[in-house]
């Protein structure tokens, strides 16, 4: 389970992710397909989502650009990494980059890598935006 670290919204305080490949209980959701993915396995500390719509012609630079800045970048300043692709949506993508701080990720903003990645994002089809959670620790509790 995510928290926002901004949101005060009650729909939008929380996220679920899950990363297996096992059926949901819920109705509603959506579902990602990795196009593009670094680091370590692990998934804690700080979340940093941004989502789009490009082209087909935005896309290809805009991948062109991660792959080159995130993704074949040594050493990577984040714990992890990946571009996704919406599975019923192919023109709406999500980059998700996994910190161990938000500090970190604050000065990743300030280097050139962030400033040519996210310049294609200037004019998108829709407007781009971006979210950032917490992992939240759960906690297991014995039901009686």
């Amino acid at each position: 389970m995510l928290k926002s670290s901004t949101s005060d919204d009650e729909d939008d305080r929380y996220q679920l992710l899950d990363v297996t490949n096992d059926s949901s209980i819920f109705k509603y959701g959506k579902s990602y397909n990795i196009v593009d993915s670094v680091g370590s396995n692990e998934f804690r500390g700080f979340f940093r989502f941004t989502f789009f719509k490009l082209s087909t012609e935005q896309i290809k630079i805009f991948t062109s650009l991660t792959k080159l800045h995130i993704f074949n970048a040594k050493p990577h300043p984040f714990l992890r990494a990946l571009l996704l692709i919406d599975a019923n949506n192919p023109d709406e993508y999500v980059l998700l980059t996994l910190w161990a701080t938000q500090r970190d990720f604050d000065e990743w903003q300030k280097t050139n890598d962030y400033q040519s990645i996210y310049s294609t994002l200037a004019n998108p089809i829709y407007p781009s935006y971006s979210k950032n959670y917490y992992l939240v620790p759960m906690q297991k509790k014995e039901f009686h």
